[in-house]
């Protein structure tokens, strides 16, 4: 759900003799047949980014894709996160569907693929560098001013200002045609300039970064989904019926989830910086429609999305 660049030093402890059960072995081999089948298409490279999960099962963690054993840090079994192992190699650190939000195999399954392009963003060798460029962290808080930063959410000027903008963005997403897109896109771009000028700075910038990283990655989950059903549509043999049809579900079911809450007046103030993963996935799909070929320039030191519109 997150990348956190230097969590809390929790303590390390002996891989245990868990192992994965059947259905998760299955829910991460689809998760894999998926990247290596149409993942690339998506984001270029992405398969090739380390796909190492540190699996929190009822027994203990399960170290998968790390090519020898190492400690393993102790978490909550509900966690949902990506972040560098000790080695610094990028690692999701993820429960089994029974501990976390995502119960369903399927939705399992895609949530893990939003942690592995978490792993791709990481990977990116300017990624640490980029974020640093933003000095946003303060001394000593590592990472964790990705979840704490005091965005004003609760300043009724900015709620204001944002939810005109979110719904502009989905009135932009709702249009049918070439050209109603076009004049509804060209007046989003408009708002969002206005609003990303009335912010401070510091906010503005932690803004444009949880789009771009966060928002991303649920835009991520749509196109996966989406991706992976069509490919079985075109005769792709490694999904069944049952698996294409359960991932054109999910991915209908993202991109409705994602306009909700992009028409929600209140989510600024109720969902703090949450609501932006919901915008974030709002500028890309509407991105794919006026903005042929982003993708292969998403890996922007600037880390902003508005920079394509």
């Amino acid at each position: 759900m997150v990348v956190v660049c230097g969590l809390p030093a929790r303590t390390a402890t002996p891989a245990t003799a868990a192992s994965a059960s059947s259905e998760d072995a299955a829910a991460i081999a689809l998760a894999t047949s998926i990247l290596h089948t149409v993942g690339d298409s998506i984001w270029p490279g992405w398969s090739s980014a380390p796909f190492r999960i540190d699996l929190l099962t009822g027994n203990g963690p399960v170290e998968i894709n790390f090519g020898s054993p190492q400690p393993a840090p102790s978490f909550p079994s509900n966690l949902e996160a990506t972040f560098p192992w000790a080695d610094g190699i990028p690692t999701i650190v993820i429960g089994e569907p029974k501990f976390v939000q995502a119960h369903a195999p399927i939705r399992w399954t895609i949530t893990l693929l939003h942690e592995h392009f978490h792993q791709w963003q990481d990977a990116w060798p300017q990624y640490f560098s980029s974020v640093a460029a933003l000095k946003m962290a303060p001394k000593g808080n590592g990472g964790m001013w990705m979840l704490d930063y005091p965005f004003p959410y609760g300043n009724s000027k900015v709620g204001a200002a944002y939810a005109a903008l979110s719904h502009q963005l989905a009135i932009a997403l709702a249009a049918t045609d070439a050209r109603t897109t076009q004049n509804e896109s060209a007046t989003f771009v408009l708002m969002l300039r206005a609003f990303s000028a009335s912010l401070q700075d510091g906010d503005r910038k932690y803004f444009a970064f949880q789009c771009w990283q966060e928002g991303v990655a649920r835009y991520t989950e749509f196109a996966v989904a989406k991706a992976a059903a069509q490919a079985h549509a075109s005769s792709e043999p490694f999904l069944t019926d049952a698996q294409a049809s359960l991932l054109a579900a999910d991915s209908d079911g993202t991109y409705a989830r994602v306009i909700a809450e992009l028409n929600d007046a209140p989510a600024l103030a109720r969902d703090k910086r949450v609501a932006f993963y919901a915008f974030g996935a709002g500028e890309a799909m509407l991105l794919d429609r006026v903005r042929q070929g982003w993708h292969a320039n998403y890996l922007d030191p600037r880390l902003d999305l508005s920079v394509f519109f």
